[in-house]
């Protein structure tokens, strides 16, 4: 039988290997563009980047593609809070802890051994808030002295305001004391609310360290130099520029007597 195949020389194999190769790398050079192009218009998906941890309280704001654009703590974002919004939550009984958690802490912190109590103030812009704190950390006594002619804050549980009722507009008061030096004049008058005012005593007065009310209308009078008919004149024609609010069935005499309503005159004057 005879044999029909052609024998093949080894320099024509070796060129057919050439060949083969070459188109086998325009291919691969074309696929290869090909996938390129491929992956330019039709990226694959990407994974998720790792979420931050949350611990306790922490709030993280999710937006978009997984991407965290903000992240706070309850703890430390807090709404801003207009002190002047504030007087009218306030009441005796309230821990310190709590009204320093509204206010922040006190500018200045007194501490009376004769009477086992601190007296806060707290200082802004258009009013000074004094708070006096019992043993156990209760507030047994607080007074608002305004700073401000256009700040008047109602007065709690007899109405008006500071700025604006005068005092006689509250009918008869007792009065607590009213001095005057060549630098300063305080007064200050207690009003029995009994059962209509949850038995409270609420203290008007005219603290120093406020603004001046009716400007310069205002005439000082003491009653013990000056005697009633010019003090009955007085309370007609005048308006406090603070209150002070004592605690249910509380003995705030002590306090007055001791403490005063408002923030010290030689402290308050140098403060901004």
């Amino acid at each position: 039988m005879s044999n029909n195949l052609t024998p093949v020389s080894p320099e024509n194999h070796f060129m057919t290997l050439k060949r083969t190769s070459l188109v086998a790398a325009i291919i691969g050079t074309i696929f290869a563009a090909a996938w390129s192009v491929w992956i330019y218009i039709r990226p694959p998906a990407s994974s998720p980047p790792p979420q931050p941890s949350i611990n306790g309280s922490q709030n993280v704001l999710i937006q978009g593609n997984n991407n965290v654009v903000g992240a706070s703590s309850d703890s430390t974002q807090r709404k801003e809070i207009i002190p002047e919004s504030i007087l009218s939550t306030l009441a005796t009984g309230i821990s310190r802890a709590y009204l320093e958690a509204q206010l922040g802490p006190a500018r200045f912190d007194e501490i009376n051994s004769k009477l086992g109590t601190n007296n806060l103030i707290f200082v802004f812009p258009h009013f000074f808030l004094q708070a006096v704190v019992s043993r156990e950390g209760k507030v047994v006594f607080y007074s608002v002295t305004t700073r401000s002619l256009d700040f008047r804050p109602t007065i709690p549980k007899i109405g008006g305001q500071l700025l604006d009722s005068r005092f006689a507009d509250y009918g008869e008061a007792e009065h607590l004391y009213s001095d005057m030096t060549s630098k300063y004049y305080e007064y200050a008058e207690k009003i029995y609310t009994g059962n209509a005012g949850n038995y409270r005593n609420i203290y008007l007065g005219y603290c120093p360290a406020g603004v001046l009310p009716m400007r310069d209308q205002f005439v000082p009078v003491v009653l013990e130099r000056d005697g009633p008919v010019a003090y009955k004149q007085f309370r007609i024609a005048n308006t406090p520029n603070c209150f002070g609010v004592g605690e249910i069935l509380g003995n705030e005499d002590k306090i007055m007597e001791s403490i005063g309503m408002g923030i010290d005159y030689y402290v308050a004057r140098d403060l901004p």
